[in-house]
């Protein structure tokens, strides 16, 4: 494929194009997949990312919408991790531009976004902000997904993180106190 310089967007549209019609997103197959077939996905997913990880990289938005799903040569399904251009080198340090889904996020990805914020003050979640990518982030927001596949109710009404973290938008930073500590209730139940 010839790609033309410095339009990386290009080549990663181009690819989607190519590949959407062939794989369908994890989160569509589980819906219409009996409960061995779902357990089957989500086994393969994981290995997929656990290949990811062998291969020193951090993904860093881990949920269904982000591995792909498409039939493999001996008529079963196989698995691909998607959306990989926001992932980083495993210990590499963590940028404003890392991308992680707040309902999915670990507390120290959550940290990491927030020390990042003009919506909170940065002093005080840098205690819980990681200095590093680390496939630990990713294997909570594969747990995460794994809730939001078989119990999502329970996701709902004991995980609303990304509900509590709306609610830090344009508050003192008294009532950021309050909600911070509603997060860190959330993640501790």
């Amino acid at each position: 494929m010839v790609k033309p310089p410095g339009d990386d967007l290009w080549t990663v549209g181009l690819f989607s194009g190519l590949v959407m019609p062939v794989y369908e997103v994890l989160e569509s197959k589980v819906k219409t997949a009996s409960v061995d077939g779902v357990r089957g996905l989500v086994c393969n997913a994981f290995q997929q990312l656990r290949l990811f990880h062998q291969a020193g990289y951090v993904h860093g938005d881990v949920k269904m919408e982000n591995f792909l799903v498409g039939a493999d040569d001996a008529g079963g399904s196989r698995v691909l991790v998607a959306d990989v251009e926001g992932s980083c080198k495993g210990g590499e340090g963590l940028t404003e531009k890392f991308i992680a889904t707040i309902r999915f996020a670990s507390i120290s990805t959550l940290g990491h976004f927030l020390a990042c914020s003009e919506d909170v003050a940065a002093s005080l979640v840098t205690p819980i902000a990681p200095e590093a990518a680390n496939k630990g982030m990713d294997y909570w927001s594969f747990g995460m997904m794994l809730l939001e596949i078989y119990c999502p109710e329970y996701l709902q009404a004991h995980f609303p993180i990304d509900c509590l973290v709306d609610k830090l938008k344009g508050k003192k930073k008294a009532e950021e106190l309050v909600i911070l500590e509603q997060i860190r209730q959330a993640y501790t139940k």
